[in-house]
């Protein structure tokens, strides 16, 4: 009797420590991670005493994507994630502002070289001061660089004495590089014929194949045009990149500022909401 009882109370005693032993196995992997976890934390809470959001916020995502099932760390991580933010928020903001500042300053400059063409009904748009010196686009043969009221680059092509030209596209070259507007086919409206003259209105969308060759190659290489009619014809003109230069610089730089601009807007808000989320997240005095 005496023996079954050790034997039960060993029996007892061996299943109680393989239990313990299994419990403080687990343990120790746990307290393993959460030790990785606590690390990843304080090198994030010292990288935004220092300022460095960028950091922060790296760490903050490593804590979240290996830790995340485990809700006291994940707490912390939420805490300490807004300072972050805003502190990298801020750093963005700044350089927008100096971009803007310097944006600005080009555009100014530029802007003096552009004059607006009014046109009655309708909103107008801008040339260089020297193609709007030359007269109407519609007067000679060629190709005239525009830019309409919201920032964007356009052409507008006319052939004088077009005969049966008729035609439908541009193909333009320089060096070696080689690019074409979208083909418009006549419809009396944006392409349009007249006393045997031709007119067409390349809208922006239809010639960003062009404007991207165009500001790849320097102001003074040469630009070859070829206007290519419907039934295979064609006529040819040259000329110099640089006499599409100055509309293009004013494009882009009304876009890339309308853009930093509405990226600023962004930054605020985004600081608005991290500042908000930290004086939630604050006890109150």
């Amino acid at each position: 009797m005496i023996t079954e009882m050790k034997a039960k109370y060993l029996t007892i005693f061996s299943l109680a420590m393989l239990v313990m032993a299994t419990i403080q196995s687990c343990k120790k992997t746990l307290t393993i991670e959460e030790q990785r976890a606590d690390e990843l934390l304080q090198s994030a809470g010292e990288a935004i005493a220092v300022g460095n959001g960028d950091l922060a916020i790296e760490l903050l995502d490593s804590v979240d994507a290996g830790y995340s099932v485990n809700s006291t760390i994940k707490r912390q991580s939420l805490e300490l994630r807004p300072k972050a933010i805003l502190l990298q928020a801020k750093r963005q903001l700044q350089l927008v502002e100096d971009s803007i500042t310097l944006y600005n300053a080009k555009l100014d400059s530029v802007a003096k070289l552009m004059t607006h063409i009014d046109i009655a009904g309708t909103d107008g748009y801008y040339v260089s001061k020297s193609d709007a010196s030359k007269g109407a686009a519609i007067a000679t043969t060629g190709v005239l660089p525009r830019v309409d009221e919201t920032g964007c680059f356009y052409l507008v092509s006319s052939v004088i004495g077009a005969g049966n030209l008729h035609h439908t596209s541009l193909l333009f070259n320089v060096g070696d590089e080689m690019a074409t507007t979208d083909t418009i086919p006549y419809d009396g409206d944006i392409n349009y014929r007249i006393n045997g003259s031709e007119m067409i209105n390349f809208i922006p969308k239809r010639v960003e194949r062009v404007a991207d060759l165009l500001r790849r190659h320097g102001e003074d290489e040469s630009v070859t045009v070829k206007f290519i009619g419907e039934r295979g014809g064609s006529k040819m003109i040259t000329r110099k990149v640089k006499d599409f230069s100055t509309p293009l610089a004013y494009s882009a730089l009304i876009t890339d500022t309308r853009r930093l601009t509405l990226e600023r807007e962004r930054l605020n808000e985004r600081i608005r909401l991290a500042e908000e989320k930290i004086s939630s997240n604050t006890p109150s005095e």
